[in-house]
C-alpha cells in the first residue's frame, strides 16, 4: 500500500508511549510516538519492521484507549533521517480497529486538533537547497555558534556541527535577513554524529523543526525564502497539495454528487451491502476528516469542506434508518407504507442513540432508549439494542 494513504489526514505530533507487538513473531517492543492522525500513527524506532507486515497497536489514556492491528507502510532509516529532518522509525496505517477504539481515536485527534496546529510535514513544506549560514545558541553553551545550514523550510533545517546536541533539546536560530535577525525556536528531531555522518557518508550535524512561533514569523520566514528563491533563480519548490486536502475534497464531491442521486451510500463512497461496523467507522471518519483544519486550502475549497460538515448528519441519519430496518421486522401496516405513532418513537430514539454511539457517548445512548422503554414496554429493537449498549460499557477499558 503507498505511504500517500496514511497521509490522507492532518497529523497532530504526540509523543506517548505505544504497545508495537509483531503479528508474526510476536515480539513485543515499548516505543514512543511521533504524531498521529486518523489513517494512522508515526512511531520511533532505530529497527523498523518492513513494509507490509501487521502489528498490534494500543496506547492512550485510561478510558480513551486505541488498540487494533496497523500495517507498516512505508519506514525512515537511520541513513536517511537526516537527509528527510525526520526522526527513524515507521509509518503505521491503521488496519482493523474495533469500533470502540476508533471512537477513541476520534475523541483523541479532535482533542489534539483544539490545541495544537497540525504537525509539521517537510515532505510537503518547500525546501531551500542550497547552503546558508544560520546563528545558533545552544543551551549550556555561553557563544552563538555559526554554522552552516541546508534544507531550510517553513518547517525547519538541518545544521552541520561535529557535536551535534542530543534530540528533543530546545535551540534558538537565528537567520540574516534584509529586514534584519530574525530568531526562530526549534527543536532537534534527529541527531548525526561524527560516526554515525562517516558510515552514511554525510557531514555530521542536527535536523531542527521550528516550533512555537507566530504567524509575524511564519511571515518573516516565507519573505525570506521567497527572496533567497528569487537571487537564487527560483531554486525553492513549492509542494503540491496535501493529501488531506485533496481527500477530503473528493470526500465532499461525492458526498453531495450522492445527494443529488438520492443515494446515500453513494454519498459517502459504501455499497448498500456494507455492514453496519463498516458504516459506522465510516462516518467517524468522515465526521473527523470534515471537522480538522485542513493546510493548503483555498477559501472555496474550505468553504465546500465547512459545508460537507453540515451536510453530513443528514446522510447520517438516512444511513441510521436504513440500519434499523435491518434490525426490525416490518409490520403489515409498514409494508403497505404505513407508520404509527410507534414505529416513529421507535425509529427517533434509535436514530439519537446511534449518533450518541458514534460520538463515544454510550452512557446518553443508552439513556435515550431506556427512555423509549418506558413509553413503549417490551420492544424487541428497543430491548436488544441496550442490551448492546449495556455490554459495551461494561467491556470498555
Amino acid at each position: 500500500m503507498a505511504y500517500a494513504a496514511v497521509q490522507k489526514f492532518p497529523r497532530y505530533a504526540m509523543h506517548t508511549p505505544v504497545m508495537v507487538v509483531t503479528r508474526a513473531g510476536g515480539a513485543v517492543q515499548m516505543l514512543n510516538t511521533e504524531n498521529v492522525s486518523l489513517g494512522g500513527l508515526f512511531v520511533r524506532t532505530n529497527s523498523p519492521v518492513s513494509p507490509g507486515m501487521e502489528v498490534t497497536v494500543r496506547f492512550g489514556d485510561v478510558g480513551n484507549v486505541v488498540g487494533g492491528v496497523a500495517r507498516v507502510v512505508h519506514v525512515i532509516h537511520e541513513s536517511e533521517s537526516a537527509r528527510k529532518l525526520h526522526p527513524p522509525g515507521m509509518g503505521l496505517e491503521f488496519h482493523d480497529l474495533p469500533k470502540p477504539s476508533h471512537v477513541a481515536l476520534l475523541r483523541l485527534v479532535e482533542g489534539l486538533a483544539a490545541h495544537a496546529p497540525a504537525a509539521p510535514s517537510f515532505r510537503h513544506e518547500p525546501r531551500l537547497k542550497s547552503n546558508t549560514t544560520v546563528r545558533v545558541q545552544i543551551p549550556g553553551r555561553e557563544a552563538l555558534a555559526e554554522l552552516a545550514a541546508s534544507n531550510l523550510s517553513k518547517g525547519g533545517l538541518f545544521v552541520e556541527t561535529p557535536d551535534p546536541p542530543a534530540v528533543g533539546t530546545r535551540l534558538t536560530v537565528q537567520l540574516t535577513t534584509p529586514g534584519g535577525a530574525l530568531t526562530l525556536h526549534a527543536e532537534v528531531v534527529h541527531r548525526l554524529d561524527d560516526a554515525k555522518a562517516r558510515a552514511f557518508g554525510q557531514k555530521p550535524g542536527a535536523g531542527l523543526q521550528f516550533v512555537d512561533y507566530d504567524n509575524e514569523k511564519r511571515r518573516e520566514l516565507a519573505r525570506y525564502l521567497d527572496g533567497r528563491s528569487q537571487s537564487l533563480g527560483g531554486e525553492l519548490h513549492e509542494p503540491a497539495p496535501t493529501p488531506q486536502l485533496l481527500e477530503a475534497l473528493n470526500a465532499a464531491r461525492r458526498l453531495f454528487e450522492g445527494l443529488d442521486k438520492q443515494d446515500a451510500f453513494g454519498a459517502v463512497g459504501l455499497e448498500p451491502t456494507a455492514a453496519e461496523s463498516v458504516i459506522h467507522v465510516r462516518l467517524a471518519t468522515l465526521h473527523g476528516l470534515f471537522r480538522i483544519p485542513l493546510t493548503g486550502a483555498t477559501p472555496a475549497q474550505e468553504q465546500k469542506v465547512r459545508s460537507a460538515a453540515r451536510v453530513l448528519p443528514r446522510v447520517e441519519q438516512t444511513l441510521m434508518r436504513i440500519i434499523d430496518e435491518r434490525h426490525r421486522p416490518r409490520s403489515a401496516a409498514q409494508e403497505a407504507g404505513v407508520q404509527d405513532e410507534t414505529a416513529l418513537k421507535v425509529q427517533s430514539a434509535i436514530t439519537r442513540a446511534a449518533r450518541l454511539q458514534e460520538r463515544g457517548h454510550i452512557k446518553e445512548a443508552r439513556g435515550v432508549l431506556l427512555t423509549a422503554l418506558e413509553q413503549i414496554p417490551g420492544h424487541p429493537g428497543l430491548s436488544a439494542r441496550v442490551e448492546e449498549l449495556t455490554r459495551m460499557m461494561t467491556q470498555r477499558p
